[in-house]
């Protein structure tokens, strides 16, 4: 099975200059998970959302490249059956003219 988690949109502390450590800036986070589905062991879209706008408000990352490893590890210690995991946090108001986006993309044996 796959979920897709697209245009998460919310606002948090990220970033490395002063202004984004003191102003909460909108970011987007999409997401795609691929599981092996049972009855049993199905992953909670509800759960998934709520943990990664929680994980990202919470911890005030510097660096995307970090919430983004950061969220795989949380992620897959609450899902251990996730099989494949690609992230991409957005940040859509820091330039005029672009949008800035990092990805990550990681691979488990699942459960």
């Amino acid at each position: 099975m796959i979920i897709s988690v697209n245009k998460l949109s919310f606002h948090a502390i990220i970033g490395l200059l002063e202004h984004e450590r003191i102003a909460e800036q909108q970011v987007v986070i999409d997401c795609r998970i691929e599981y092996p589905y049972s009855n049993r062991h199905f992953i909670d879209y509800a759960e998934l959302i709520t943990l990664i706008e929680h994980t990202v408000k919470t911890e005030q990352f510097e660096l995307l490249e970090e919430a983004l490893l950061h969220l795989e590890h949380i992620l897959y210690r609450h899902f251990p059956n996730i099989t494949m995991l690609e992230l991409f946090i957005t940040k859509p108001d820091i330039f005029n003219n672009a949008t800035v986006t990092v990805a990550h993309k990681a691979f488990f044996k699942g459960s």
